[in-house]
């Protein structure tokens, strides 16, 4: 709902400037609030989500290896992956099918499978390539069949997050997609 309004504000930010019924700065500031909203909102609906499956947030302090994947299809639930390095170097990993907010008693779905040493290493030479810990996107994307993408990871001392429901960079869609068809089974839905 609140990515609808941000898409109607939007809209109708471009409409006033194409009027002239606003100034440059005006419309700069206004495009740059509801992109500073949107992105607040897409943090805000993951922490939902992650409430909703039972999942507390990263913590950095712990020294351990931990990552996070969220798709959120268009047209159907989201998915949640939660990925645990253990010391042996193999990961722990739960995917949870998050329930709508209008299904507040549907209890999520889930399915978990240990990862060997090659697949985490394979998953984490993606994330490296796609310039993970160094990348900052947010985008909220357009049409009807937009999906929303979101990466966490903690390792050492280090936390990021990357969000986006526009065009995912190569290696992170690589990332993704591998650690989807691994651990859920197939393809992401649209």
């Amino acid at each position: 709902m609140a990515m609808k309004t941000l898409r109607r504000l939007s809209s109708m930010v471009f409409l006033l400037g194409l009027c002239g019924l606003l100034s440059a700065a005006e419309a700069s500031w206004l495009s740059q609030l509801a992109k500073i909203c949107a992105e607040g909102n897409f943090v805000s609906a993951y922490a939902d989500d992650l409430k909703r499956v039972g999942l507390e947030p990263l913590e950095v302090r712990s020294g351990l290896e931990h990552y996070r994947f969220e798709i959120s299809p268009a047209f159907s639930r989201s998915v949640l992956i939660d990925v645990r390095v253990l010391p042996d170097g193999s990961a722990d990993a739960v995917a949870y099918h998050v329930p709508w907010d209008s299904e507040p008693t549907l209890l999520p779905k889930t399915s978990a499978k240990r990862l060997s040493r090659r697949q985490i290493g394979h998953f984490r030479r993606l994330l490296e390539q796609g310039e993970f810990w160094s990348r900052y996107y947010f985008g909220w994307g357009s049409g009807l069949d937009t999906r929303e993408w979101i990466f966490e990871g903690v390792r050492d001392t280090q936390h990021h997050l990357f969000s986006t429901a526009e065009e995912v960079p190569k290696h992170l869609e690589l990332a993704g997609e591998y650690l989807f068809s691994t651990v859920v089974g197939g393809k992401i839905p649209r």
